[in-house]
């Protein structure tokens, strides 16, 4: 097994994990021979999906059994290193490999005696080293070890994006909404918000402060489009709506906790749009970074879908 990868620009890696990291520490890293996929999975907890391909690396070597290799990981550590190495005045790329850590043989067996023919499981980590320029005529080598738990293939099997079922609209977001998600954030300490939006384009928040009933309008009318056009992107334009029709005013709501809603502001942040989806089981929220097809996160905001009468 070898995983070996090497890269000069980690902007878009650093920033997916930072997203991630919002949520939470602990992730799964499934390489193939194109991909590196990340996956924050959790059954309570909002959850986040993404894909780096290999075009973002200059070395992107994947040598196992079935060109799979996959382990859990505390992000964490690995974000700070990307981040330090982003600001660093680095003089060489950086590299990036799984390895073993040394045998640690078994000096007894309980009774006095030696113990023969046994070993403890060598721990793996995920090894990274850059230099460093501290002057012109010196610089550093750095070097770090991230441990991480290997993950056997029936498992990894397992593991996949979770497919998006029931879709009411989707609906495309982009940076004007900033100062829309600033408001919203006034009332971080309330539990949870309504989401209202319709096929005209029309996007509302519902919320409680205390006993004062608040809500939230954005004033332009966004693009959308039904499911079934999401394949042939056969949006409704602002021009091509009618306030008159029925369908087209219906609401369409989703209730969420308003802590994992506000950070959805931190999505609009990697590119110029953001494609959201109201479904069965709450929001998803789908970008790429800088617009690059080459990277994409899906944040998947868990909600109630609410029935009007």
């Amino acid at each position: 097994m070898k995983l070996a990868l090497k890269a000069n620009d980690v902007k878009n890696f650093r920033k997916i994990l930072g997203f991630i990291l919002l949520i939470r520490k602990q992730c799964i890293f499934k390489f193939d021979k194109e991909l590196l996929s990340i996956y924050s999975l959790d059954k309570e907890l909002p959850m986040a999906c993404a894909s780096i391909g290999r075009v973002n690396f200059l070395r992107f070597d994947v040598i196992a059994k079935d060109d799979l290799i996959g382990f859990e990981i505390n992000v964490e550590p690995l974000f700070q290193i990307l981040r330090n190495y982003e600001k660093s005045p680095s003089t060489s790329d950086l590299v990036i490999k799984l390895q073993r850590g040394e045998d640690e043989p078994v000096t007894g067996n309980g009774n006095g005696n030696q113990a023969t023919n046994t070993n403890k499981k060598r721990a793996v980590f995920l090894a990274l080293s850059y230099n460093e320029d501290i002057t012109i005529r010196t610089e550093i080598f750095h070097s770090f070890s991230i441990p991480v738990n290997l993950l056997r293939r029936n498992i990894l099997d397992s593991i996949s994006t979770p497919p998006l079922r029931n879709v009411e609209i989707v609906m495309d977001l982009n940076r004007m909404l900033n100062p829309f998600f600033g408001r919203i954030e006034r009332y971080r300490n309330t539990e949870s918000l309504n989401l209202v939006v319709n096929r005209l384009g029309e996007m509302k928040v519902e919320l409680e402060d205390g006993e004062k009933k608040i809500s939230i309008k954005w004033k332009n009318l966004l693009d959308n489009c039904r499911p079934e056009d999401v394949d042939t992107q056969a949006q409704n334009q602002a021009d091509d709506k009618d306030p008159n029709d029925l369908d087209m005013i219906k609401e369409i709501a989703v209730k969420v906790r308003s802590r994992w809603w506000n950070i959805v502001s931190r999505l609009l942040e990697f590119g110029e749009t953001l494609q959201m989806y109201i479904y069965a089981n709450g929001c998803a929220f789908t970008c790429n970074p800088d617009d690059e097809q080459s990277c994409t996160l899906i944040y998947y905001l868990p909600g109630k879908l609410l029935v009007f009468d």
